[in-house]
């Protein structure tokens, strides 16, 4: 039977139809693969947010150098840094916000083939792929988290740590990614690594690195080079980032900056106005130091110290948080499971610890109550779409502004929870104690300052921190080391952020224009001309190539 010239001419049509259209979707498959593994899109966000500034390269090019000189001089081989993303990269395309950082990784590792690689793990159907990245095996990774690592050096930084937030608020307002990884790049090729000095010279346990390893532990983990330090014998370093004093039994020097005064004091007030932190621990046996308690009063906080009304100028003890129903020692009620705080500054603290569905219990035992210095003004945030209601404390006098906000409370009063009195020799007062509940155990205080960088008239954070903790045993061995409790997570979260951010000229964060992070970012003036210039030619084509082809077959006929 002989097939019509109608069928055939059809059966032909449609076999073109549909090669036509298995070579636009291989072309489509072909193109995505190749402008995206290769990084060849042309980028239409206002601040080309998928691109590396000159700042950056010329940075990384100085690391490179620098890392390459330090290996020579030490006899070894360079090492490659690793950027491990902790969750797959469709997932990390398909978010917004991890999106800019892995194509700001994945620059990094094109620019740099030969000293940055990048790779992607699951943490969840692989937790063990991380698992040489925890401070300790019960430390957190999640997959919001990044990890740049180079030999046994490493860092693991939550997404958040590449954004800017104004104070407060949950959405951030510019992007900072490639400062954060260059940062994290220096650290862990030992270019440019920050130094926690602790103080040894006042009777602190630390020295003996036995009886508190794990916090030892963590502070290594948290990215900081530890240096133990006597402060009245010599300077703090000019590479210090971070000072931690840890239930100190003797009192410091004073000293006076603005007076021109050295002493200890001095040295330290002098530190934390360049845009350094300062790390304390104390509890209720902590004794009475003058000098120390006067400068933290400056910074916002004072320790609960109980004064006898008969002899107001002696203190007869330190108060100390009991919670039967809200703590892990029974009815002791002394190692107290502490309530977040959700709002404001203070909470921002543990943002990531909050994120991850039920926020892992954090325990104070045997902890002092803190207080707002009688120098602050008390103050309730107004409640916003983001944020909720809180309390802090401010200090705004001679172009100074400082503010105090709680981490940690305990429990309210209608949780039988109250303060009683711990003397000197660890005896209970009878008959002493405060009933409010709602006790302050936990508390950062920033001095807020900042400066102008780079010629875009922007300006960048240079705040100083101040962070008390009301309890030493909150640091135990067996707490840090522990699957049950968030301890090591908070001071990892808390030190990460005491490490002051690289400071290069002009290495000012890309601006978001949107309050939300969204397609609109990407419609915005010059790019919709853009956009629609690129949507409208290729129709325009093909209308056009319609026309002749219609053309031409009127005219065979």
């Amino acid at each position: 039977m002989r097939i019509p010239v109608s069928f055939r001419r059809g059966a032909t049509a449609l076999a073109i139809t549909a090669a036509v259209l298995a070579a636009v979707i291989l072309l489509n498959i072909g193109a995505s693969a190749l402008f995206g593994g290769r990084l060849l899109f042309w980028d239409l966000t206002n601040e080309a947010m998928y691109r590396l500034n000159e700042e950056t390269v010329s940075l990384m090019k100085q690391t490179v150098a620098e890392a390459g000189e330090l290996n020579k001089a030490e006899g070894g081989e360079a090492e490659k840094v690793t950027i491990l993303f902790c969750a797959d990269a469709d997932l990390l395309v398909q978010n917004e916000q991890t999106r800019y950082i892995y194509y700001t990784a994945r620059a990094l590792a094109k620019k740099f083939s030969s000293f940055v690689e990048l790779k992607t793990t699951d943490v969840w159907a692989n937790p063990s792929s991380v698992d040489a990245y925890r401070v300790n095996s019960y430390s957190s990774i999640y997959q919001t988290d990044v990890i740049v690592a180079s030999g046994a050096e490493f860092r693991v930084l939550g997404t958040d740590r590449f954004y800017t937030y104004s104070e407060g608020e949950d959405e951030p307002w510019a992007y900072n990614g490639e400062k954060t990884f260059v940062k994290a790049i220096r650290a862990i090729t030992r270019v440019e690594t920050p130094v926690c000095c602790v103080t040894v010279n006042h009777g602190e346990p630390l020295e003996d690195e036995t009886t508190y390893a794990a916090l030892l532990e963590t502070v290594r983990g948290a990215g900081y080079r530890i240096q133990y330090l006597d402060l009245a014998a010599g300077e703090i370093p000019e590479e210090c980032r971070m000072l931690l004093i840890f239930d100190p039994q003797s009192d410091f020097t004073s000293g006076n900056y603005l007076a021109g005064e050295g002493g200890e004091l001095g040295k330290l007030d002098v530190y934390l106005r360049n845009a350094n932190s300062l790390f304390l621990f104390a509890g209720p046996q902590t004794p009475v130091l003058p000098n120390l308690e006067t400068f933290l009063e400056e910074w916002g906080v004072r320790f609960a110290r109980y004064y006898d009304p008969e002899t107001p100028t002696e203190a007869q003890g330190s108060y100390r948080v009991v919670s039967p129903m809200d703590a892990v020692d029974g009815n002791g009620g002394t190692a107290v499971l502490a309530a977040y705080e959700t709002a404001g500054t203070g909470a921002s603290v543990t943002k990531n610890m909050r994120a991850q569905g039920a926020a892992p219990k954090v325990v104070f035992p045997n902890v002092m109550p803190l207080e707002i210095s009688p120098t602050y003004e008390k103050e309730i945030s107004l409640a916003t779409d983001t944020t909720g209601r809180y309390e802090f404390g401010k200090y705004a006098k001679n172009d100074e502004y400082r503010a105090v906000y709680n981490i940690f409370r305990t429990a309210g009063a209608d949780r039988m929870t109250y303060a009683e009195v711990v003397g000197s020799d660890g005896q209970v007062l009878p008959d002493v104690t405060d009933t409010r509940g709602n006790y302050p155990i936990a508390t950062l205080t920033i001095r807020y300052d900042s400066q102008k960088e780079g010629n875009l008239g922007l300006t960048v954070e240079r705040n100083s921190k101040v962070c008390v903790f009301g309890s030493i045993e909150f640091a135990a061995n067996e707490l840090l080391r522990s699957s049950a409790y968030g301890n090591t997570d908070l001071l990892l979260e808390i030190m990460r952020g005491m490490s002051r951010d690289t400071r290069a000229v002009g290495f000012a964060p890309e601006w978001l224009h949107q309050s939300e992070m969204g397609s609109d970012y990407y419609s915005e003036s010059g790019n919709r001309t853009w956009a629609v210039v690129l949507a409208v030619i290729p129709a325009a084509v093909a209308l056009g190539l319609g026309v002749f082809v219609l053309a031409r077959r009127r005219r065979a006929r």
